[in-house]
């Protein structure tokens, strides 16, 4: 089940509304926090709620040796993998690498396959190239984040906020007259997020997700 990245309060307060929203308002900003979480999840290329989920992929060439994975790796069931049908185990067959300073997930993860088992050590002598057939490997696991990153969370508030039209500028005119009008354009801290959020696959790797609980 994905979890909402904000909460239909969080774009009250991005909009700058600070009296409780009306029920059509409500609704309305319900809707468009899932519009916007489907704008984030394509331009970034990742997720960011946490699910129990199947992720079948699979190699763009012959040599990768890393295969990537849609977003932060938590566990994987059972320690084990398949690849083309074969079992592989976890610490034996194929590493797992995600990148977690402190603890705290920061991006998808990636398996290497480990070429001898017998092997003592970890680089490139040691890795082999995973099979090059289509949806050859499969992973079931849990995946995400244990909770929505602030600055998800705050970059997913004010895209609801923009698609709503709540985000405005007021001036007056020579004539003293008030008007108001939509702001614009992304800001830049917004680009910055989306900037650090936003994942390249190599070579725009398949990855075809099934949910499982």
């Amino acid at each position: 089940m994905t979890t909402a990245y904000c909460t239909t309060a969080d774009v009250a307060m991005a909009a700058g509304k600070y009296q409780t929203l009306s029920a059509a308002e409500t609704t309305a900003a319900s809707a468009s926090i899932i519009q916007a979480q489907a704008i984030i999840e394509k331009a970034t290329g990742t997720f960011f709620y946490q699910a129990h989920l199947q992720v079948t992929t699979e190699p763009v060439n012959r040599v990768q040796t890393r295969l990537f994975l849609p977003a932060p790796c938590l566990s994987i069931d059972n320690n084990t993998i398949t690849e083309n049908g074969s079992v592989l185990t976890l610490g034996t067959d194929f590493l797992l690498y995600q990148p977690s300073p402190g603890g705290i997930p920061t991006g998808p993860g990636y398996l290497e396959k480990m070429a001898d088992s017998v092997a003592d050590w970890v680089g490139p002598a040691a890795i082999a190239p995973w099979v090059k057939l289509q949806q050859s490997v499969v992973v079931s696991g849990v995946f995400g984040y244990a909770s929505v990153p602030a600055d998800i969370n705050k970059l997913c508030a004010w895209k609801a906020a923009e698609l709503l039209g709540w985000l405005t500028i007021d001036y007056s005119d020579g004539g003293g007259i008030s008007h108001q009008v939509g702001k614009n354009g992304m800001p830049d801290w917004a680009l910055r997020i989306l900037r650090g959020r936003t994942v390249n696959f190599l070579d725009e790797q398949y990855f075809g997700i099934k949910v499982l609980s």
